[in-house]
């Protein structure tokens, strides 16, 4: 499906039902594309110098003890966000979805440039919507964890 600012996707496993694709909330499709959906968004990071991948870490609440304990966490206010680069593989990026994902939450989005993160780790929510404004890749959880919907910002 396109509109005027992009096109809108699913990736679910292959011969999943045509009519099964249509119903986001509901799982049974047997198998994640999760490697896929991290090939997807690091092509996304190496294909514009700069782009980072943010992803929303929903399990974290920033300041908790644990959640600045990955390299590539950053807070902002109490949320936990992971930030992935063009240096990172992709099992690095698969490591990082699989570990945020919950099967009704999921979210990772390519932005053109990462927001200004301080010395402790952490960044402004205007520094993160400034961000946001730039993406140009998203996906979302979907199918109960099996598969995911995605938008792709028209060129």
């Amino acid at each position: 499906m396109t509109g005027d600012a992009g096109e809108i996707f699913t990736l679910a496993p292959r011969g999943t039902p045509r009519d099964q694709l249509y119903q986001f909330e509901a799982g049974g499709l047997s198998a994640s594309p999760l490697l896929e959906q991290a090939h997807l968004l690091r092509r996304g990071v190496e294909a514009a110098p700069g782009a980072v991948c943010i992803v929303d870490d929903f399990d974290l609440t920033w300041g908790e003890p644990g959640s600045d304990d990955e390299a590539n966490a950053f807070g902002v206010d109490t949320e936990v966000y992971r930030l992935l680069t063009a240096e990172d593989d992709v099992l690095a990026f698969a490591e990082v979805l699989s570990a945020t994902h919950v099967i009704w939450h999921g979210v990772a989005a390519v932005c053109a440039h990462a927001p200004e993160i301080d010395g402790t780790q952490t960044a402004s929510l205007d520094s993160l919507a400034e961000a946001a404004e730039s993406v140009s890749l998203l996906t979302c959880v979907a199918y109960d964890g099996e598969g995911f919907v995605g938008w792709k910002r028209r060129t």
